[in-house]
């Protein structure tokens, strides 16, 4: 058994107020303020003091030549320490004390574009002597841990994802880090450079830039705090944060690692030192370039620096080129995170107790990510020893440890798709306010948008739940509930115009209507290989999987007429985000193909994916909806109360069985948001074809009395026909309508329902319509199919409709010039008359019964085509 060693650091923080001195001055926009003599720098977002390096960064305006650099390092007594490809270039001044003379003067030179002072910063760490006997951050009882063990049973990571730690060097000779008795490593080998021949041992190098990054054997990393190849470094944080990564995992020694494999190499440790017992600010844009060119995937930064733009510069590039940067948000209490945790681009991570709180010392505010354990964390410390300590420094690399395990799974995630794993999943612990702000959902100023939760995060990645709502409500639990054939994920637009209401689908043929769809992401998964179609059939309470859906035609007269067919579809755009949108175009059938249900259609949505694939199905469309969050149906029409009895929906009633059943209708009120009671919106009504006319004499009626041949009146809101006895496989037709009492209040509606059901009682499929005023909508949101000319304002109404022969149109107004022409579906001419002037037309249908057309055409310049069924 290895020997434990505590260490125990004394720190004095300064906490309260922060008295500086009275003498400051500003140089290029930083900040200066003398503390004991001696110049330190103001973060000006924290108010934090750094004490200052003795390197000045500089951009030139140009690239300059060797020989402008050497009369530079003569004229101001400095010598050029490092460079990058961004142009910073950083030198040191023989003399310190000079270091500000330098500053100023070198402002004034006229080849130099900007110039900068560095800081020593610090290493983010609350050292304690606080014993355990366990990493309790990975699992515990209480459930404030990462659930690791979860995770591990979906990967332990690999060494293909390489993570990059800038920090004060890591002790790799270190047995659960580097090679002990079990003959592997976790530490990241440079290909490109010659092996050492004492693999110990640095100095024993060929001497060659072999691979020409321009580091000279940097096999095991490199230390650019003192610009030579050896990046143990002599302090223990970086080997903590090393160990908390990467420690080997299942080895029967030490630690668990987060990354660390399974008795074999895990997460690839990219050593990189940036400052002994400080991190220069002038060499990290240099540390940052050299993890991102040398195939780092992580960036993982436990320090705090003063701001500067050569780092933001590196940042920037790394985060571009697909590196993940993570930083500790700082140890400071302080209701804002420290630098670079606060650039853009990079992931900032607070620190949380082992009771699921914000840790006392860890900076919060409304730039923080997210947060991590970070007390007592026990990890691997130099010379193969192991101790616990505290800090944002701590809890950093678990998250960046879980980003190492979630690129394990998915090599191809993006920053986008990481981050927004991460914060998808998330714990929500604390009972802190995680909706201060409607913009950011999910996040409070304590712990970002939560606690970690790293099994969730790696789950996510590795599994695809996508789905489409069957209700406002649903959240795409299987089996779903309630109304199937009304989803608030399909919606129909006449125009490609990104409407998010539904408009009934309109008869043209210049250009399509357009089927919009919205994906759910259930568990925050990468959505990678699905696509949806989409089908479409006659309305119908009935309707049966794929018969109905795919080629399937029926009788209209002596003509067969397409009912249902394939639409279309479209892939499914590579996201993780909380929902997609796609869209579909779609030319709906013309209705002068049809008879009775000229209006209506349904729509039905498929998600196919070999990663969430539908499960088993059988014929009814409805349990397949209900049993499967990748299908959806949409069966619903809107229109005007004031046109619904000339524009009455008829509505299929099937048996989709293969044997006579008894099936039953329910017609139901569902909602009215009106303020107008049932009986007084008007008379509602119901009609059967003549087949189902015969099985309604025998049926049993609740609510609903026969007024007339083939016609009941729906006397509650809450109305029942029981016991139809179908036969096998028919089809009967129902129309429903609503002659108004009264106008609705403007823009307000009642949801119907008409409800097909087994004799069992249980759903088979359904009628939704929406009724209500909407004069102000354009009419194609009104009426249900109709002709793509009929863009004018509703002008006149015909009654009676159907009719036996003879109409009368009965205009809002007088009109000039009123010509009127009747035509069958095949262009045949059946009437036709002319009015100088007036307010009310009569004329006679003199063909056989079917479908007419009728036309207005006044010299006001108003036209309407108007559809005409005689019986």
């Amino acid at each position: 058994m290895k020997k434990l060693t505590i260490f125990l650091l004394t720190i004095f923080l300064i906490t309260g107020a922060t008295i500086y001195s009275q003498e400051k001055m500003t140089i290029n926009q930083q900040i200066f303020t003398k503390v004991d003599l001696d110049w330190k720098l103001i973060d000006q977002k924290t108010g934090n003091l750094f004490n200052l390096s003795d390197e000045l960064t500089i951009q030139f305006k140009s690239s300059p030549s060797q020989e402008k650099i050497k009369q530079l390092e003569k004229a101001y007594g400095m010598k050029l320490v490092r460079s990058n490809k961004l142009g910073f270039y950083d030198f040191r001044p023989v003399q310190k004390q000079n270091l500000i003379d330098i500053y100023r003067q070198l402002l004034k030179n006229p080849i130099v574009k900007d110039v900068f002072a560095n800081t020593i910063g610090k290493y983010i760490l609350i050292p304690n002597d606080t014993q355990y006997t366990a990493q309790w951050y990975l699992e515990q009882a209480s459930d404030a841990d990462i659930d690791i063990s979860n995770a591990w049973d979906i990967t332990t990571g690999n060494s293909s994802v390489v993570v990059a730690i800038l920090d004060s060097g890591s002790d790799w000779t270190h047995q659960d880090l580097g090679f002990g008795t079990d003959s592997y490593q976790n530490i990241h080998l440079n290909t490109g450079e010659d092996s050492w021949t004492n693999p110990n041992n640095p100095a024993t190098g060929n001497g060659v830039d072999d691979d020409g990054n321009g580091y000279i054997d940097d096999w095991k990393g490199w230390d650019f705090g003192n610009s030579n190849n050896d990046s143990r470094g002599p302090y223990f944080h970086g080997t903590h944060v090393a160990g908390i990564i990467g420690a080997k995992t299942n080895n029967g020694i030490g630690i668990s690692g987060i990354a660390g494999g399974n008795n074999s190499p895990g997460a690839g440790l990219m050593i990189v030192g940036v400052g002994d017992y400080g991190p220069n600010s002038a060499a990290m844009d240099d540390a940052i370039l050299y993890a991102m060119d040398n195939g780092a995937k992580i960036i993982q930064l436990s320090l705090t620096v003063a701001p500067s733009s050569a780092i933001d510069a590196a940042l920037q590039a790394a985060y571009i080129s697909g590196v993940f940067i993570v930083c500790s948000s700082g140890n400071g209490s302080s209701t804002s995170i420290g630098y670079p945790s606060s650039n853009s681009y990079v992931f900032s991570v607070g620190a949380t107790t082992q009771t699921d709180i914000k840790a006392g010392f860890s900076n919060s505010g409304t730039d923080l990510d997210l947060a991590a354990p970070g007390v007592s964390i026990l990890s691997t410390q130099i010379g193969n020893t192991y101790g616990y300590s505290d800090g944002t420094s701590f809890s950093s690399p678990i998250v960046s440890a879980t980003v190492a395990l979630m690129l394990s799974v998915d090599a191809t995630l993006t920053n986008e798709e990481i981050e927004y794993t991460l914060k998808c999943t998330a714990d929500k612990v604390g009972s802190y306010n995680y909706n201060w702000n409607p913009s950011k959902q999910g996040h409070s100023k304590e712990l970002g948008y939560g606690r970690l939760n790293a099994y969730q995060a790696v789950l996510a990645v590795s599994t695809s739940d996508i789905y489409t709502r069957d209700t406002p409500t649903d959240n795409g639990v299987e089996p779903s509930s309630g109304i199937m054939w009304a989803s608030p994920d399909i919606w129909v637009r006449n125009d490609d115009d990104g409407g998010l209401t539904n408009e009934n689908p309109e008869y043209k043929t210049s250009s399509p209507n357009w089927v919009y769809i919205r994906i759910n992401n259930k568990d925050c998964s990468k959505i990678d290989d699905a696509s949806v179609k989409l089908y479409f059939s006659k309305a119908s309470t009935g309707l049966s999987w794929p018969l109905h859906w795919n080629n399937y035609y029926e009788f209209v007269g002596s003509n067969s007429v397409l009912h249902g067919d394939y639409i279309g579809s479209t892939s499914i755009p590579m996201s993780i985000q909380e929902e997609v949108i796609v869209k579909i175009p779609w030319y709906p059938p013309n209705p002068a193909d049809y008879i009775n249900d000229v209006h209506h259609f349904c729509l039905l949505s498929r998600i196919e994916s070999a990663s969430d694939p539908i499960g088993t199905e059988g014929n009814s469309v409805n349990t397949n909806t209900i049993n499967n969050n990748n299908i959806s149906w949409k069966n619903v029409s809107v229109y005007d109360l004031n046109q619904f009895d000339s524009n009455a929906p008829w509505v299929f009633i099937r048996n989709v069985d293969k044997k006579n059943q008894s099936i039953n209708l329910n017609l139901n009120l569902t909602e009215n948001n009106t303020g107008v009671a049932f009986k007084d919106i008007g008379k509602f009504y119901i009609k059967a074809d003549k087949k189902l006319e015969r099985l309604l004499e025998k049926s049993k009626l609740e609510g609903i009395k026969r007024v007339d041949k083939q016609t009941y009146q729906i006397i509650y809101p809450e109305a029942r026909i029981d016991n139809i006895l179908a036969k096998a496989f028919e089809t009967y037709s129902l129309k429903f309508y609503i002659i108004p009492n009264q106008e609705l209040p403007e823009g307000k509606s009642i949801t119907y329902d008409i409800i097909q059901t087994d004799a069992r009682q249980n759903n088979v499929g359904g009628e939704r319509y929406t009724i209500g005023n909407f004069k102000k909508k354009k009419s194609s949101n009104q009426n249900s199919v109709i002709d793509e000319n009929n863009n004018e304002k509703n002008f006149y109404s015909i009654v009676p409709n159907p009719t036996s022969g003879e109409i009368n149109i009965l205009f809002d107004k007088t009109y000039s010039g009123i010509s009127i022409t009747v035509k069958s579906i095949t262009g045949q001419d059946f009437g036709a008359k002319y009015l100088q002037k007036g307010n009310e037309v009569s004329l006679n249908i003199n063909g056989p019964k079917g479908l007419y057309f009728v036309s207005v055409l006044t010299d006001e310049g108003f036209s309407k085509v108007s559809k005409v069924l005689k019986e």
